[in-house]
């Protein structure tokens, strides 16, 4: 019987590829965090765009539905005026198109306002048929002098940590070429049994 045993070990002490390589990795780590960072921002400001964009259609559809009364009042009464041979057909025509066009415009905006809460429902994994509703006033003119702008460094925190990320794979690549300098040790053994002969039983 034969037993064979190996060991080998190989320990790198000078490779300057190697430990670039370990300041990768940090560096995607923190890359990744960023971009996860500026998606789940983006996520939330579509979702407050939209929010925004019913808010805005509600209140234009509020609008427009009084202008539409307004627009029927003025029909009816130049339909009267017409029979009393107030007014002209030309008139009445205006009038009649005045109408016609405040009904397509509320329609407009009644089709949007259904596109918008579709686009809602889909970017919040809201199933379609769930009905929902949101009911908000418009808040007032905020004058420019009263909005403060604050400083957001993420665009910035990803920007540097691309540009260290593209540094240090340069420098990586570049370091490649540079040879390494191992220490290693290798060690075989091979041991026979003669405790067991083979016996011939004939």
């Amino acid at each position: 019987y034969v037993t064979e045993s190996k060991a080998y070990i190989d320990f790198k002490v000078f490779n300057l590829g190697g430990w670039e390589n370990n300041k990768l990795a940090k560096i995607n780590i923190d890359l990744t965090q960023t971009e996860n960072k500026i998606s789940l921002k983006n996520f939330l400001e579509n979702i407050s765009n939209l929010y925004f964009n019913i808010v805005t259609l509600q209140e234009q559809s509020k609008s427009t539905q009084s202008n539409l009364e307004v627009a029927k009042t003025l029909f009816d009464i130049s339909s009267q005026k017409f029979e009393h041979g107030q007014i002209s057909q030309q008139d009445l025509n205006d009038s009649k198109i005045n109408l016609l066009t405040t009904q397509d415009n509320l329609e407009k905006i009644r089709f949007q306002l259904e596109n918008e809460y579709l686009s809602l429902k889909i970017l919040c994994d809201i199933p379609e048929a769930t009905e929902i509703a949101i009911n908000q006033e418009v808040y007032e003119k905020v004058e420019a002098d009263q909005l403060q702008v604050e400083w957001n460094p993420l665009e910035w925190n990803n920007a540097v940590a691309r540009e260290a990320f593209a540094l240090s794979n340069l420098r990586k690549t570049k370091f490649a070429q540079v040879p390494t300098v191992s220490f290693f040790v290798s060690n075989t053994r091979q041991r026979f049994s003669t405790e067991k002969n083979l016996v011939n039983n004939s």
